[in-house]
């Protein structure tokens, strides 16, 4: 029995010195947490896509330039300026030979004044039919009709067709040619064109031919003026035979130092049989012949 009590008090005192048991805890079921916004961020830089690898070498940074300090005075350096044409010589109070002579010097230096018209001009037609004038309303001083005529005759002999393109022409007439020419070819207008009043059509008595075998020989269908004109059978015709009634060829093959003008192998001026002939003979233009027998046509 004192055993019991003994256990019985025993129990008591651990129990009475045991910690005191906690008390059950209520488990709460924990739900997601809400989706919370993100909070911006800086956007990430992006490395360049990479290409092909430049092996070029980088150019060079620019070095800076320093400030210049200008002088007081600038002095401007001068704009260059092209080498004008020559400038023709004033016209002569009073020429040598005269204008309505045959052999008055039209050049680049020497030229006829605006006003200066033949006195004796005669249309072509009135003698020669469309097949040599082509309809066109040329006029020529009537001192060179009867050895044009001979001359034309000879060469439909030989079966040839010249016709002529071009004769007298005014100072305007000139004028407008020229500028017709400086439009088409401006540095070359000086040496396949006259200035107005330094041209010979302008005396009357020069005339420009032709053939209709041209536009053949050359491909463009309606070209008359060509040096190819040289190698046609009217060409070699006046090259070889213009001097035995009169004509000369004012700018030839290889004169272009002397005359300032491009080979014109349709260009022949009548100056009569004789200086025709010699002028053949001794290879001078009429412009050379003119300043060598007269010089300068002007007497103060």
């Amino acid at each position: 029995m004192k055993a019991m009590l003994l256990l019985v008090l025993l129990l008591a005192l651990l129990a009475a010195c045991a910690p005191a048991r906690p008390a059950p805890v209520e488990l709460v079921q924990i739900t997601a947490s809400p989706t919370l916004a993100p909070l911006p961020t800086r956007a990430p830089t992006l490395a360049p896509a990479a290409g092909p690898t430049d092996t070029s070498t980088p150019p060079p940074s620019p070095t800076p330039l320093p400030t210049a300090t200008l002088p007081p005075t600038a002095t401007a350096s001068p704009t260059p300026t092209r080498t004008p044409s020559p400038t023709p010589i004033p016209l002569c109070k009073e020429r040598f030979p005269a204008d309505d002579d045959l052999l008055a010097l039209v050049s680049h230096d020497y030229g006829l004044a605006a006003d200066y018209r033949p006195g004796d001009l005669v249309p072509l037609g009135d003698t020669f039919p469309s097949a040599v004038t082509r309809g066109y309303p040329t006029q020529v001083r009537a001192v060179i009709i009867p050895p044009l005529e001979a001359l034309i005759a000879a060469m439909h002999a030989e079966e040839l067709r010249p016709f002529v393109v071009s004769g007298f022409r005014s100072y305007y007439d000139q004028n407008a040619a020229r500028q017709k020419w400086a439009e088409q070819f401006p540095e070359w207008a000086h040496n396949i064109s006259a200035l107005p009043g330094h041209s010979e059509h302008q005396l009357g008595t020069t005339l420009d031919f032709s053939t209709p075998d041209l536009p053949y020989m050359v491909g463009e269908p309606f070209i008359e003026f060509h040096p190819a004109f040289a190698v046609s059978g009217e060409g070699r015709w006046l090259a070889e035979h213009a001097h035995e009634y009169g004509f000369t060829m004012s700018y030839p093959d290889g004169k272009y130092e002397e005359t300032g003008f491009n080979y014109e192998p349709w260009h022949f001026r009548y100056v009569g049989v004789e200086l025709a002939t010699e002028l053949k003979e001794s290879g001078l233009t009429i412009s050379e012949y003119l300043l060598a027998a007269h010089g300068a046509p002007c007497r103060p």
